[in-house]
């Protein structure tokens, strides 16, 4: 996205800080097409929590940066200096690698991916992508053999996972339980799939499928 005018800059941040101050993103979300709704996670949490994910998620699914206008210096004659901002990120931002053939996928949001890609990164090993099957509720680690081609590599199933505790748990209407560990692993020969889960919600209509919807991390490793 090429660079916004300043002017622009503040305009829009100051737009996005009215809706979060009012905690009323779903007047702006027709213009966006990533959800704007918290994620259950964030039920009980404290107000200033909620407020700091709906910041940062506008400016995360904008692709935009927060441009400063409570102090803005008018008049073209002014002698006070202005302040610097230096912005350092990774030119990555979906995933950090922890050690050699060992990488974190941040951000699993099946939210903002919508029954398709999560997130698409290239490592040292190759270009992989992760992928979310909405139908089944799986979670698919790919990777890119030669242009427009993806080969399976990797699943998991948080669907299954989902199920399974359903059956445990036997809930009503609804039912929210605290885990020690929300996890699922998956590997081969030569590499390892974990999937940390922050939330997975399991919702079903009457007389429907069940529909899944999960959050997480992911740990990549190489044999």
């Amino acid at each position: 996205m090429p660079e916004l005018p300043k002017e622009a800059g503040r305009r829009i941040t100051s737009i996005f800080d009215f809706f979060t101050e009012r905690n009323n993103l779903e007047a702006i979300q027709p213009f966006f097409t990533a959800s704007l709704t918290a994620p259950d996670s964030l039920q009980g949490k404290k107000e200033w929590e909620r407020r700091r994910w709906q910041d940062e998620r506008l400016f995360a699914v904008s692709g935009l940066e927060r441009v400063n206008y409570r102090n803005r210096i008018t008049g073209t004659n002014s002698d006070e200096e202005q302040s610097q901002t230096f912005n350092f990120r990774p030119n990555q931002t979906g995933v950090a690698q922890l050690s050699p053939g060992n990488y974190l996928v941040r951000n699993l949001d099946m939210y903002a991916s919508r029954g398709a890609e999560i997130e698409t990164f290239t490592v040292a090993e190759g270009t992989f992508r992760l992928r979310n099957e909405e139908d089944n509720g799986q979670i698919h680690l790919e990777q890119l053999t030669k242009p427009d081609t993806w080969q399976p590599v990797l699943s998991v199933s948080p669907a299954d996972l989902a199920d399974s505790l359903i059956r445990v748990k036997q809930p009503t209407n609804y039912v929210s339980v605290e885990l020690p560990n929300l996890s699922l692993t998956a590997s081969n020969s030569t590499m390892q799939l974990r999937v940390l889960f922050t939330h997975i919600r399991r919702n079903q209509r009457p007389k429907q499928k069940p529909t899944y919807y999960f959050e997480g991390d992911a740990i990549l490793t190489f044999k």
